[in-house]
């Protein structure tokens, strides 16, 4: 995250709901446009349009519903499962085949203690420990997607939580890097499940 240009980008984001908490009732809350901006290494958001229709709204009104600003933290996610100081748990998993790649599994947990992954509520955030697996290119040994379940604890008001990104190369400032492309984040909060599906659809320098 720190070799990041500044840079300014549009997030597309379905929000969908299920009342019965099981999955299968989903009904879709509304579509989101909203321009992401990262500038000297602070994020901003604006919301550009609500559901295809140009919004003059705040981006801090969506708060009214499930909003996932997740996607920013998964910029630096695979360094802070790298690091040495986060002590993550690795342990072979399977071969498995995405995009037509040959991907190597793994599955991954990093305790609280070191964690780096902060969750945020109506009391601020709050880092959290998580586990998942990680799919990574055979032949690059670059990390092509994570799906990461959060452990929260049992005092915290959003019982489960669980997100899934896929990063792809992307071109900023004539530089190549890796960056989360797509991700869907799925919480369960007082029984109720709400899903958001992001893609990232342009991307480019900040003037």
């Amino acid at each position: 995250q720190e070799q990041l240009p500044d840079f300014i980008c549009t997030q597309r984001t379905k929000r969908s709901e299920d009342e019965t908490g099981k999955g299968r009732r989903w009904k879709q809350r509304d579509t989101l446009e909203i321009e992401f901006s990262f500038v000297s290494h602070r994020p901003s958001w604006k919301l550009l349009k609500l559901d295809g229709k140009p919004s003059r709204l705040n981006y801090d009104y969506l708060r009214t519903g499930f909003l996932s600003d997740a996607i920013l933290q998964f910029f630096s996610l695979p360094g802070s499962l790298f690091g040495a100081e986060v002590e993550t748990a690795f342990d072979w998993n399977r071969w498995d085949t995405l995009a037509g790649r040959r991907i190597a599994v793994f599955s991954l947990r990093v305790p609280e203690s070191t964690s780096r992954l902060a969750f945020s509520n109506l009391e601020g955030p709050r880092v959290v420990g998580f586990h998942g697996v990680l799919y990574a290119d055979a032949a690059t040994d670059q990390v092509m997607r994570l799906e990461v379940q959060v452990d929260l604890p049992s005092d915290f008001p959003v019982q489960d939580s669980k997100v899934d990104v896929d990063y792809g190369e992307v071109s900023i400032a004539n530089q190549a890097f890796f960056l989360p492309v797509r991700a869907v984040v799925q919480t369960r909060i007082a029984g109720h499940l709400a899903r958001n599906e992001t893609e990232v659809v342009t991307r480019g320098t900040r003037p």
